[in-house]
């Protein structure tokens, strides 16, 4: 492992590790502080002189230390100074069967609701940990302030959360199915059900109403609609609209995308994932189980025939990713047209797991610089394995040139 780039152990590290359980253990059961309260104790304890730049670097290195758990907040950031604490006692005790098996069916609690179902705690302050890591969100209720647990949500699907057929009302259709590695969509489902309330919160003034039961979040943006449905190992995103709205339908699959990204991000970055892509056709005829295709099979069709490229007959690659509108293709660059320094972190690594191992044949790290016109550069970039991949080298040794596109 590299320890490049990160920060040296120093004395006043060292002098904060020390005094962190005694502190920790002076503040049970809930040994949880915001920001403020961590920079006094330490200019009081510790350092009176330290700087707010040094204080973020030490909280940095406590994270990768695993000696504390820093969580970003919209009010004032979270320090818990026993992660135990976090995964077991309030977690491991909030998210356990038994205790779910007991929660609100619905999955809304109010403060008081929530006071009363975990007396051990103040529920003020747990709740504000537990939004903080995505487990649960505010919700405008009619008489008081609400918190939406998706985890505890068991309402039952019912019409409000599907798209009703009705060929006079809903023209233009549009949707995608996320493939990860299995299990991980159904941990993944409740984040996403969260930000989704989340997003829609953050627009009070528009005509927007989220409606979500376990295993389907039905969102409404008048006059789009959206339906998320939890498939097994896949998160599926279907989207409609009336006619000509094929511009506001491709950026509202990718608003809901986007939030779907972030919680990947958040909760296992660099996680390959497939977007595959539904067809338009059976979406729009309410087909159970409609065409899919995947990005491989989205990228040769591309290359061989741009936008205009049938996947089959008579559904064209801009019907499907971009609702047949033209003013969304004119502003998009075809994957294969894009610089290689555009290419996700993902992918990178999946090319030097595949190209870095030396090929009897030579299909290695060796083929692709030869076919990026980069063979003189060999003897260069073999120095041999180490800390850092042939392939990589290859990779932004090929990015130097403005050239470069991941098609060519």
């Amino acid at each position: 492992m590299s320890l490049q780039g990160l920060p040296r152990v120093t004395v006043f590290l060292e002098q904060v590790v020390a005094c962190l359980p005694d502190w920790a253990a002076s503040l049970q059961p809930f040994p949880v502080v915001t920001w403020h309260q961590f920079v006094e104790y330490l200019h009081t304890v510790v350092n009176p002189l330290a700087g707010e730049e040094h204080l973020k670097e030490v909280i940095q290195q406590l994270q990768l230390m695993g000696e504390v758990v820093y969580l970003k907040c919209e009010e004032t950031d979270l320090i818990i100074l026993q992660p135990r604490f976090v995964c077991g006692t309030l977690c491991g005790q909030l998210l356990s069967p038994e205790y779910q098996s007991e929660a609100i069916k619905t999955g809304s609690y109010t403060k008081d609701q929530f006071q009363l179902a975990n007396p051990g705690f103040d529920a003020k302050d747990v709740l504000l940990v537990l939004s903080a890591l995505g487990i649960c969100t505010e919700l405008s209720a009619e008489d008081d302030l609400e918190y939406e647990f998706p985890c505890y949500n068991l309402a039952p699907p019912s019409e409000a959360v599907t798209l009703v057929k009705d060929e006079d009302k809903w023209a233009e259709y549009g949707g995608v199915s996320l493939s990860a590695s299995p299990g991980l969509a159904s941990v993944m489902w409740p984040r996403v059900q969260t930000m989704l309330r989340r997003s829609v919160a953050r627009k009070p003034g528009e005509d927007t109403e989220l409606v979500q039961t376990r295993g389907a979040s039905s969102l409404s943006s008048r006059p789009l609609e959206a339906l998320m449905e939890l498939r097994g190992d896949q998160i599926q995103v279907k989207v409609r609209g009336p006619s000509g709205s094929q511009r506001s339908c491709f950026y509202f699959m990718e608003e809901i995308l986007g939030i779907i990204d972030q919680v990947l991000l958040e909760m296992s970055p660099g996680l390959p994932v497939d977007k595959i892509i539904l067809s338009s056709w059976d979406l729009k005829a309410h087909k159970s189980h409609p065409m899919q295709w995947t990005p491989g099979h989205v990228m040769k069709a591309m290359m061989e025939g741009g936008w205009s490229a049938e996947l089959r007959p008579g559904e064209s690659l801009a019907s499907v990713l971009c609702f047949g509108c033209d003013s969304v293709t004119d502003g998009l660059v075809p994957g294969p047209d894009l610089h290689v320094s555009s290419m996700s972190t993902v992918t990178r690594q999946s090319l030097c797991t595949l190209l870095d191992p030396p090929h009897s044949q030579g299909r290695d790290w060796c083929m692709l610089a030869v076919q990026a016109g980069l063979s003189h550069k060999v003897p260069k970039l073999d120095i041999g394995s180490g800390a850092y991949s042939q392939t990589a080298r290859l990779l932004d040794e090929w990015a130097n040139e403005a050239s470069s596109t991941i098609g060519g």
